[in-house]
């Protein structure tokens, strides 16, 4: 009976949990933003399901034939492009309304496998007739115009017009998107007219890809022209317009370090779109799905009223939000093609956007996904929208309720820097600043900072530092003029004079034995030491420490095995060169050259936190000294010890450093060899281990 009992229970619960799921009307998909250095960060959803439709309820795939476009009207209600050729009408709530015919003279229009449409009005729209290479205007079911095969000079002759997607502006040009083509989006008067190309992608290119053009061009012969290669720019996947007349565009993958994916085009056909040549607008990694390895591929782009853009990446199945700066917002949806659950996609075609409402189609899945906003997706994008207006204060509020559900939302704690520096309440917005790293407008609040307390502190600031100047001269003339020694301890002083007078001190080291094997050992570890200070507690705008990826062991490779190595690679090229340098020699000299170093991480790490952006080169400058300094240490101090000349001593260093990097090639090599040889025994006593069980 308990069995039983136990048995009905168990049915009852799974019963319940499928109800639970199948019940359920918001996205259960991961929604994440990212925050500074790309980070992904998850955050509450902005949208959430509010309902699916599937095509095949109102008929098979047969007789309704995939979908391949959806457009929405004036009134928010959908339409729904198939590869039969047919045009459904869907009101906003996805209730099937009717089914559109089109003639064209007279007869029922043939448009199978069109994989474009455009709305103007209920009754008025184009479609992007890809099979039969032309666009069709259609007003109150009739062909009334008809585009195709584009002439003009502009026009390459092995062109094939192929339009797939259609955009429209506030002065009725049309902007047709036609595959394989590289040149653009093809614009027409609205007599149908082709006037020129649009805004196409670029390919970037370097000083060494010049080179390589201009020496192709010198030496190549036709069979190497045959075999060459010509790299393309990506055509656009799909295109859209605002109210305010601007373009934008979509491109799968992009050229250019994949990055610029999406655009925003000036009616001129110049990229507008902040950060977007040095934005990766997706994911950088690519994925292996249904035992396929896929690359992220943007397949549809949307516009909301508040210049919000909605890109859709058929690969992942994502959402991905961004305002006009490139600002990932959030992103939602996925299912990377197996779409088992609401809000995930096996292949997500098209996507557009009406009245706060989010329409997203899968054409395998035959199905419409209906998205609307959360209440702090509300709150977010309004937020948003008045930043990037620069009204401040209208975002506060907003920002206020973000921040209760998300505590460190990366682009809230950005907006309360932003209206807490507008109410000139600077240290409040570098405390937010800090938190968002945002380095320009912690710089921003700590110059203003500064310049309030120098302002009203000048009346004794000034004086005291020209009395600490007056000092600091008179004692240096003084210590000059008495030949004051401030460092008893001979050893001691020759390795700070290193600095000052390499010749001689060096001189000293090695003719003199006044190297000593503790200083270095010292200053090897001084160098660990403050090189990770200087790592850990540099302001955050000079150094990349991150405590959840920070590794000590790296740390101390980067420091202290780099002596290690330098030492035993340029004593073993010096043996081998007949010079006469020990290796205590080379350790006590490459270990006083670290000497500048670390005076430089010594005094950066507090420098860093009171100078502002706008005086960094305070930083660098002195950086850049503390390594010329280093340089010459070295190169002095190996020549003295080698007793070799200039010259050699410079062949004698990038011998080092090439030995360097064949001991680093080896031990990559013994460790790899390792690793398989523990792997092949611990196979081998997996093995007898489980043999001995059989027996």
């Amino acid at each position: 009976m308990k069995k039983i009992i136990s048995i009905i229970l168990c049915l009852v619960l799974i019963f319940a949990l499928s109800l639970s799921v199948s019940a359920r009307t918001d996205s259960p998909t991961y929604t994440f933003t990212r925050s500074v250095n790309g980070k992904t960060v998850a955050t509450k959803a902005i949208y959430n399901v509010q309902s699916i439709f599937d095509l095949r309820q109102i008929g098979s795939l047969d007789k309704t034939g995939k979908i391949t476009d959806i457009d929405t009207d004036r009134d928010g209600n959908l339409y729904v492009l198939t590869t039969l050729g047919k045009i459904y009408k869907f009101n906003n709530e996805l209730s099937f309304m009717q089914e559109y015919k089109v003639s064209e003279n007279g007869l029922p229009a043939d448009f199978s496998e069109a994989e474009g449409l455009l709305l103007i009005s209920e009754n008025e729209y184009y479609i992007a007739d890809t099979a039969h290479n032309r666009i069709l205007h259609v007003k109150d079911g009739n062909v009334i115009q008809t585009i195709a095969n584009p002439t003009s000079d502009l026009i390459p002759d092995d062109l094939i017009f192929q339009p797939s997607k259609l955009a429209i502006d506030t002065n009725g040009y049309i902007y047709a998107v036609s595959k394989g083509c590289y040149y653009g989006a093809l614009l027409f008067t609205p007599d149908g007219d082709f006037t020129s190309f649009y805004g196409a992608n670029k390919v970037s290119g370097s000083i060494l890809t010049s080179l390589t053009g201009i020496w192709n061009r010198l030496t190549q012969n036709d069979i190497k022209r045959s075999k060459s290669k010509k790299v393309l720019p990506y055509d656009f996947s799909d295109i859209c317009t605002d109210s305010k007349g601007f373009v934008y565009t979509v491109s799968g993958t992009n050229s250019n370090g994949n990055t610029g994916q999406i655009r925003m085009l000036s009616p001129g056909g110049s990229n507008i779109l902040v950060n977007c040549d040095s934005t990766n607008f997706g994911e950088t990694d690519i994925v292996t799905r249904l035992n396929e390895t896929v690359r992220q591929n943007f397949c549809s782009v949307a516009v909301d009223e508040d210049g919000f853009i909605y890109a859709l990446d058929s690969a992942y199945g994502f959402i991905y939000v961004y305002d006009n700066r490139s600002n990932l917002i959030a992103a939602f949806g996925g299912g990377r093609g197996h779409g088992e659950q609401m809000g995930t996609y096996i292949n997500a075609c098209s996507l557009a956007f009406k009245n706060g409402k989010l329409f997203v189609a899968d054409s395998y899945n035959q199905n419409i996904t209906v998205y609307s906003k959360t209440e702090f997706g509300a709150n977010y994008l309004t937020a948003q929208k008045y930043t990037n207006e620069s009204d401040y204060n209208a975002a506060l509020p907003y920002w206020k309720k973000v921040l209760n559900e998300d505590a460190m939302n990366y682009l809230a704690l950005k907006g309360m820097g932003n209206a807490a520096y507008f109410n000139n309440d600077y240290k409040t917005a570098m405390e937010y600043a800090e938190k968002s790293y945002d380095k320009t407008l912690y710089s921003s609040a700590l110059a203003q900072i500064q310049t309030e307390y120098y302002g009203r502190n000048f009346a004794w600031i000034f004086p005291l530092a020209i009395a600490a100047l007056a000092a600091v001269v008179a004692l240096l003339l003084v210590s000059i003029k008495k030949k004051l020694v401030f460092i008893k301890n001979a050893k001691l002083h020759t390795c700070f004079a290193a600095m000052y007078h390499p010749f001689g001190a060096f001189y000293d080291i090695k003719y003199r034995s006044l190297g000593s094997l503790p200083i270095a050992a010292a200053l090897t570890v001084l160098f660990f030491l403050s090189s990770a200070f200087c790592t850990i507690s540099s302001d955050f705008r000079y150094t990349s420490f991150d405590p959840a990826t920070y590794n000590v062991i790296f740390q101390l490779i980067q420091t202290v095995g780099i002596i290690a190595l330098w030492t035993v690679s340029n004593w073993g090229v010096s043996s081998l060169m007949g010079s006469k340098g020990r290796i205590k020699e080379v350790y006590v000299v490459t270990s006083y050259a670290t000497l500048p170093l670390i005076i430089y991480n010594i005094i950066s790490t507090p420098l860093s936190h009171v100078l502002a952006s706008e005086s960094s080169f305070a930083i660098s400058g002195l950086k850049a000294i503390a390594y010329i300094i280093c340089g010459i240490m070295l190169c002095v101090g190996l020549m003295t010890i080698h007793e070799e000349s200039f010259t050699k001593i410079l062949a004698m260093m990038f011998l080092t450093v090439v030995l360097m990097i064949l001991v680093v090639f080896v031990i990559f090599m013994f460790a790899i060899l390792l690793t398989q040889c523990y792997s092949f025994i611990r196979d081998i006593v997996s093995e007898v281990i489980q043999w001995n069980r059989l027996n």
